[in-house]
């Protein structure tokens, strides 16, 4: 019986030790595609990018508009999972400072690691809420400072305005 017991829980220890190597070559591997994938992308982008006549670091607002359009920087995107209505939705998340408001460039680099970060497919983690409470509150200040000078140009107009309508000219 104890001859037994070794032989099963040697068995056991042996195929949980082989299901746990399985398990990380099945993560290696997808995670490896992954990155080819994202460099195949990468390639196909410049070229497209190239084709339209762009600067290949650099991508604004506009040139963006011209990568949705074209057949090829769609495609390419595809492969990722994103399609048109995607880059159309994630557009203002992409060129548009938090703080302020304003437009950016973004790297061709940073671009689509934005875009593999935002695919749909990916599912948002305790840090990605964190990142939008932190812009939402980014947000809030801003526009509490605009609202602060408003209000002080609307008193400084209504102040204009009592003086000229008292002062007998």
């Amino acid at each position: 019986i104890y001859l037994l017991f070794v032989v099963v829980s040697s068995f056991t220890v042996f195929n949980m030790l082989i299901g746990v190597l399985c398990d990380q070559v099945s993560a290696t591997a997808s995670s490896e595609a992954e990155k080819m994938m994202v460099s195949r992308v990468h390639e196909q982008m410049k070229a497209a990018m190239k084709t339209l006549d762009m600067d290949g670091n650099k991508i604004s607002q506009e040139d963006f508009i011209k990568l949705r359009q074209s057949e090829e920087a769609s495609s390419a995107l595809q492969t990722l999972g994103v399609e048109r209505r995607h880059l159309v939705a994630l557009e203002n998340a992409l060129f548009t400072h938090a703080e302020d408001g304003r437009t950016r460039t973004v790297g061709l680099t940073q671009f689509l690691d934005l875009i593999c970060y935002l695919r749909p497919e990916i599912t948002a983690s305790v840090l990605d809420v964190a990142d939008l409470r932190k812009q939402i509150r980014a947000m809030s200040l801003s526009s509490e400072k605009m609202a602060a000078w408003v209000g002080t140009q609307l008193g400084d107009c209504v102040a204009d305005s009592r003086l000229q309508s008292a002062d007998p000219v």
